[in-house]
């Protein structure tokens, strides 16, 4: 296994990881909009939807990288 397929395997990973992130924050989001903090949860809201732009950012280079290999594979053939 080559590093960009480490690299592949290892970006939903990540994204996975961010999107448990997501869910805290949300919880934490709510909790703080309850007590009228309204200030603090805008700012918290800002940083989760940060969080999702990072998500779709991060999924480009994957679907890239799966392009290509895909490509690769379908070029790739064997003489005998």
């Amino acid at each position: 296994m080559n590093e960009i397929e480490k690299f592949r395997i290892l970006l939903p990973h990540r994204i996975e990881h961010n999107k448990n992130h997501e869910e805290e924050f949300n919880k934490w989001l709510a909790i703080i909009n309850l007590e009228g903090k309204a200030e603090i949860a805008s700012l918290l809201e800002k940083a989760v939807l940060s969080l999702q732009n990072i998500d779709t950012v991060l999924s480009q280079p994957s679907d890239k990288i799966r392009t290509l290999m895909v490509k690769a594979s379908q070029g790739h053939t064997h003489h005998h």
